[in-house]
């Protein structure tokens, strides 16, 4: 959006960077030197002061028609054509900016011109400090046509004399002191005028962008809803089915994966909502470690390889080791790289390819990931990697999404110093995205891979006993039945009020609580906990399980007393394992 006090220097470097080179500076011009704005005040300034006066480009090129010309240049004119790239003023050669810049004997400013007596005087144009084009005045004699030397005029351009000094005849002189002060009124004149051009028009500017986004607001607004119905559907709608009438183990299967499936959608989308929240806000932060992008690599394409051999896509992966190591947060770039290759597999036909590939381009590491799918039309390359931004979004699209991903991939990698880009030849044509990213030092380049997630799944957690807090008896209730297969003892609290009480009357081997709660929170039941002594409970294992799921949060939880931090929607796999991690490092600490 731009600001109304934007100057031109700042309109002109944001145009040039939204347009092909060499075409964004000359678009701003266009408006500021658009002739039919320039026309009525010129008339009157040509009115008042009866000089001729035209608006030119720094080329000398006549924006719009001289207004007021007077008839000895038209005549003199007319035998003597303008030369490209000089002043139009001028009937014998100079260029506009020689005619701004003329310097008398005594060292002040000079009328242009002469030939024939006739005199004018060009002000420069300027914002920012550049000269975008002049005004031009004058056409008019200084001096009676006695004092001219008009025979040898009329012999220099082969016209008859009484013909020249009748039409001079008819010019009244102005004088020297005169032209003077039309000069500095031309000049105080210009200035004013331009800079509200700029600003009415950079107000234009700024109102159809608004609307442009008022726009696309309602736009992502109308996907968004069909976005979260569309999983919302199939979820309630096969809940409500199984609830109404017994079905076989086979419609039960495939009710329970198409519920897991379309929860696991609404989760990223909801995912992608935070995170561009969190991006827009600036709290988003990086965990920056020597990270190695063939681990990172690696791990995404894992990922999404099971959707690519459904639609029987071929990959082709290249990965140099000499552009293996930067300074980074490996999560983050591992999200880079899914949101790419999972928008690779989304529009890339069954039987098609994808190519990624690692290589190292003087101090940095490049990352391409081409493919043979749909293409991407010239005129929204520029805008893909805005938020809320879909090449179709239309109600007759062929692919779903909120259009965030790509926008996500642009901050990620601004937020570690490098760069993103696309590249299509068209419609049908495939798409290469490029991600530029700066090495690590050299004395850095110590071989490290991906963060390795400590798993217990084949922890025992048989005989455990379980405090689980949380509001939300549904919580409770998933909770309660995971745990009590793998033959823990679970006592459910509602608050942290309750969960305290419980707490003082027995003794647990593990607390999981959710944090957000009425009243009192997690934060204040695990510093009620921690202010016990050990003997009364207070070093008890705890584990918050909470929809605060940013780094930040786990930061924070940690150093609160927390001994580890599951994001909520869960996988039940998750818990068992993080349970069997602050069990085994309870008992390393207590031996």
């Amino acid at each position: 959006m731009q600001n109304p006090s934007e100057t031109y220097a700042d309109a002109s470097q944001r145009e040039g960077r939204d347009a092909p080179a060499g075409e964004g500076l000359s678009r701003l011009q266009e408006h500021l030197l658009d002739p039919d704005v320039w026309r009525p005040v010129l008339q009157r300034y040509a009115a008042a002061t009866t000089l001729a006066v035209a608006l030119t480009d720094t080329r000398g090129k006549m924006l719009g028609e001289c207004i007021n010309p007077r008839s000895l240049w038209s005549l003199l004119r007319a035998q003597v054509p303008a030369a490209a790239g000089n002043c139009p003023f001028c009937i014998r050669l100079a260029r506009p900016e020689d005619c701004s810049n003329r310097v008398g004997p005594d060292g002040s400013r000079a009328l242009a011109g002469g030939y024939a007596g006739l005199v004018h005087f060009a002000v420069p144009l300027r914002a920012a400090g550049d000269v975008i084009g002049y005004l031009l005045a004058g056409q008019v004699q200084n001096k009676y046509p006695e004092q001219l030397q008009l025979h040898e005029v009329a012999k220099d351009i082969g016209m008859p004399e009484g013909v020249l000094v009748e039409t001079a005849r008819t010019e009244v002189p102005i004088s020297d002191k005169t032209l003077h002060v039309y000069w500095d009124l031309l000049e105080s004149f210009a200035d004013s005028f331009l800079n509200t051009h700029l600003h009415r028009f950079l107000e234009k500017q700024r109102l159809t962008e608004l609307a442009e986004i008022d726009r696309r607001k309602d736009e992502f607004l109308a996907t968004l809803s069909h976005e979260l119905r569309t999983p919302l559907t199939s979820i309630l709608g096969w809940i409500r089915h199984l609830r109404a009438k017994r079905v076989d183990d086979v419609t039960l299967q495939t009710a329970l994966e198409a519920i897991d499936r379309n929860a696991a959608a609404q989760a990223h989308l909801v995912d992608d909502l935070l995170q561009v929240s969190r991006i827009i806000t600036g709290k988003i932060q990086l965990d920056v470690e020597r990270t190695d992008l063939v681990s990172v690599v690696n791990a995404a394409v894992n990922s999404v390889r099971p959707s690519a051999e459904i639609k029987k896509l071929a990959f082709q992966v290249a990965l140099d080791t000499g552009a293996r190591f930067v300074m980074g947060d490996f999560a983050r770039l591992q999200q880079v790289m899914w949101n790419l290759l999972t928008n690779s597999v989304k529009f890339t036909p069954p039987n098609g390819r994808i190519e990624v590939r690692l290589e190292r381009i003087d101090s940095s590491a490049r990352i391409m990931v081409s493919d043979t799918g749909e293409g991407i039309k010239k005129e929204f390359l520029a805008a893909m990697f805005d938020r809320f931004t879909q090449a179709d979004s239309s109600r007759t699209r062929y692919h779903g999404g909120l259009g965030l991903g790509l926008a996500i991939v642009r901050q990620l990698v601004e937020l570690h110093g490098g760069t993103v880009s696309a590249y299509s030849a068209g419609e049908g044509k495939g798409t290469t995205m490029v991600v530029t990213l700066p090495l690590a030092p050299a004395e850095t380049l110590v071989e490290q891979g991906a963060p390795q997630l400590t798993s217990r799944n084949d922890a025992n957690l048989d005989g455990l006993r379980a405090l689980v807090v949380d509001d939300e008896k549904d919580t409770r209730d998933l909770l309660k039945e995971i745990l009590e297969q793998e033959g823990v003892a679970v006592v459910e609290s509602d608050s942290v009020d309750s969960a305290l009480s419980m707490f003082r009357q027995d003794r647990f081997d593990v607390v999981i609580t959710d944090i957000a709660m009425p009243g009192a929170d997690g934060y204040d039941l695990i510093g009620a906990i921690r202010q016990l002594p050990a003997d009364r409970g207070g070093s008890t294992p705890a584990v918050a399980l909470t929809a605060f799921a940013h780094e930040s949060d786990r930061r924070r939880l940690l150093a609160a007393g927390f001994q580890a931090h599951l994001a909520k929607p869960f996988m039940p796999n998750d818990l068992r394992a993080i349970i069997g991690d602050v069990m085994v490092k309870g008992r390393r600490r207590a031996s």
